[in-house]
């Protein structure tokens, strides 16, 4: 599986994917190849729309532009693998890559961590995923976290479009009578138990 390659440990910044995609251009270095996330317009310039691309509705410019489409899904979890999925199938005749990041070192989120055993229903659609991190324009970088290791702008700036799927970090409170007795718990704690 791609996603087990050693290169999935860690996270190479801006700057070195962009050495990487000359080294590619000079070189075309499979490794580099495999990293890096080729600027496909101008910095200035935001990207279209995630809803008008997977629409096949291009603005001139971006369907102007050389090369296959690339995107950006961050978060390794359901939401993310099933993002994936359709930007691979429903773009395929684009050539479209998707590079999959998660603050963990591992894919698939709370399908692999909070799943019990013997829900093995449940924990088999990460049999999918892992065909969908199998597909040869799909790949997985972890230990990467948003905002630390790389900023929102410039994954803007590497891809062609960027699709925010991680989960929430804490609990939201709803205002419901009861929320905060001894004994109610939110699912967030409940699966981190």
């Amino acid at each position: 599986m791609s996603w087990q390659t050693p290169f999935r440990r860690s996270w190479w910044t801006v700057t070195q994917l962009t050495r990487a995609v000359r080294a590619e251009s000079k070189c075309n270095s499979t490794i580099a190849h495999q990293f890096c996330a080729s600027p496909r317009f101008d910095v200035g310039r935001q990207p279209c729309s995630i809803n008008r691309l997977v629409g096949i509705r291009f603005s001139s410019s971006t369907a102007q532009q050389p090369g296959p489409l690339r995107f950006c899904v961050v978060g390794s979890g359901p939401a993310g693998f099933y993002t994936a999925d359709k930007l691979l199938t429903k773009l395929g005749e684009h050539e479209a890559t998707v590079d999959i990041l998660d603050r963990l070192p591992t894919p698939f989120g709370l399908v692999r961590s909070g799943v019990a055993p013997d829900h093995a229903d449940t924990k088999a659609v990460i049999n999918r995923f892992g065909e969908i991190l199998d597909h040869p324009r799909c790949s997985f970088f972890g230990n990467v976290t948003l905002g630390r290791d790389v900023s929102l702008r410039e994954l803007q700036n590497l891809y062609h479009g960027v699709v925010l799927a991680y989960g929430t970090e804490d609990d939201r409170k709803l205002g419901a009578a009861g929320e905060d007795l001894p004994g109610v718990y939110s699912a967030r704690e409940a699966v981190w138990w």
